[in-house]
């Protein structure tokens, strides 16, 4: 397992069987080691790893743990605690917690979604955002049927997100006159954004300059 900046005296305490066994030391090992070998967020072995985050953190809350610490003389914050343990901020090692104890409908649910789209990325970090938009607890009391309407109802959601998403500008021009300043922006979907008012201004400036691209000789590139 990596050190993650352990000083001498806590290496070797997390090496003592009763720690390796409090805190799930070597199925946490196993799982980092997975995702080293992976090179790349693997969703599948993040789980993995969570799956023993929710245990390690109640022994090392509990009155045992905290003797066990005591007794060398140790002393960690739980920042302390997901620094040198998972080599990770708390924020991110208590997403890992709650994502280890979600309804396992839910994660077969997310990986639907991103089966479906490609740009969905398949991490801790968006499956906890996705569990939090179904917006209820689920658990053993969810029927599938209720599971259903609510993972239809988040996927509506960011059909309509994704439909009024401003499009991406392909081409902008703007010009300074006395009478105003001008814009107009063309999109890649093909729509052209400007102000009405300024439509019978624009065109003819837009006339204007086309002629003088023609006539112009010199060319700048």
């Amino acid at each position: 397992m990596n050190n993650f900046n352990r000083m001498p005296l806590e290496v070797a305490f997390m090496a003592q069987e009763e720690v390796v066994t409090g805190l799930n030391l070597a199925q946490i090992k196993k799982a980092q080691n997975k995702l080293k070998k992976a090179n790349k967020h693997s969703l599948t072995v993040s789980l993995e790893l969570a799956s023993h985050v929710p245990s390690a953190v109640e022994w090392f809350k509990s009155d045992e743990g905290k003797a066990k610490f005591a007794e060398e003389g140790i002393s960690w914050s739980m920042d302390d605690f997901a620094q040198k343990m998972f080599g990770r901020s708390s924020g991110y090692m208590h997403k890992l917690r709650r994502c280890a104890i979600l309804d396992e409908r839910v994660v077969v649910k997310f990986n639907e979604l991103c089966d479906a789209d490609a740009k969905q990325s398949r991490s801790i970090d968006n499956l906890e955002s996705y569990a939090k938009k179904l917006g209820e607890v689920i658990d053993e009391t969810t029927t599938d049927e209720e599971l259903d309407g609510l993972a239809n109802a988040v996927e509506l959601e960011e059909a309509a997100a994704v439909a009024v998403e401003k499009p991406k500008a392909k081409v902008t021009f703007a010009m300074q006159s006395e009478d105003g300043n001008l814009a107009m922006r063309i999109n890649a979907d093909g729509t052209i954004v400007f102000n009405e008012a300024d439509k019978e201004r624009l065109a003819q400036a837009l006339i204007a300059c086309a002629e003088l691209v023609k006539e112009s000789n010199n060319m700048t590139v």
